[in-house]
């Protein structure tokens, strides 16, 4: 027994010696890493500006269209960067555009902050002169919402499930334009087919149809509407054989067999 004791004596003094030791590295917390595009001290990046006047642009290039003009020791947020961190993605009075990294200072490094160059929110250029109509939904039968000049930029913010028109914001109103007289940049893949909530139009294909105040053939004649002639379609009954349709007289119902629809117009059962 005194032998088995005088053996265990240098373990228990070796493990005594290591105890502490242990316990100091298991209670030492792991470093934190900040959270991305933000700076060590968890607050975000601001640039400030080091030029009297800087362009705030569309695109990460010079030959992006001027959003708006930042001036000396104005301060923004950077929210994302380019590739080889020539350009700054930051958020202004204006909307979110792109400076210059070269004329700024920050109070961290850009290098924190995400690419984003190839998420820049989608915008139509108009590239047929003299100008293009907006129309109120994807289709040459829809009346103009707008007319846009060549070189005119239309934030887009919906897509044609079919390719070929892109719905897009003016001054005068949310419209459509056809992909055949602009060119779209940026990040198209978050947008969704907004195509199907465009309002459907019911043009008139007999010479003349009465507009009533019902649904069905007795009820009281609103006005006539003509041969060619385009209404929008509000609501249809439930069999979808009438259309109600609005008009300066207001708003009417119109029978669906002297009716063709414009656009996407879903059965009364789907909705």
């Amino acid at each position: 027994m005194k032998r088995l004791i005088t053996g265990l004596l240098p373990v228990i003094i070796v493990l005594a010696l290591l105890a502490p030791a242990a316990m100091t590295i298991s209670a030492s917390p792991a470093p934190s890493r900040p959270n991305w595009g933000e700076s060590q001290t968890g607050g975000v990046i601001i640039a400030t500006i080091k030029a009297d006047r800087l362009n705030v642009r569309r695109i990460p290039d010079t030959t992006g269209s001027v959003l708006g003009i930042l001036t000396r020791d104005q301060q923004v947020r950077a929210v994302g960067r380019d590739n080889v961190s020539n350009w700054l993605e930051v958020a202004t009075p204006f909307g979110q555009g792109w400076i210059s990294a070269r004329y700024v200072s920050t109070n961290d490094t850009i290098l924190k902050l995400p690419v984003t160059e190839r998420l820049i929110p989608p915008f139509a250029t108009v590239t047929t002169s003299p100008s293009v109509l907006v129309r109120a939904g994807p289709q040459r039968e829809y009346p103009t919402v707008a007319n846009v000049p060549l070189g005119a930029e239309l934030d887009v913010i919906g897509l044609h499930r079919d390719n070929t028109y892109v719905q897009v914001e003016t001054d005068d109103g949310v419209g459509w334009v056809s992909l055949q007289v602009v060119a779209v940049t940026g990040n198209v893949n978050a947008l969704r087919a907004t195509d199907r909530e465009a309002p459907a139009m019911a043009q008139i294909n007999a010479y003349r149809v009465r507009v009533r105040t019902a649904p069905n053939t007795s009820a009281p004649v609103i006005t006539r509407v003509r041969l060619g002639e385009r209404y929008f379609i509000v609501d249809q009954d439930a069999l979808g054989n009438w259309y109600l349709i609005t008009g300066d007289f207001g708003q009417g119902w119109i029978s669906a067999a002297h009716v063709l629809v414009i656009g996407y117009l879903p059965a009364p059962w789907d909705k």
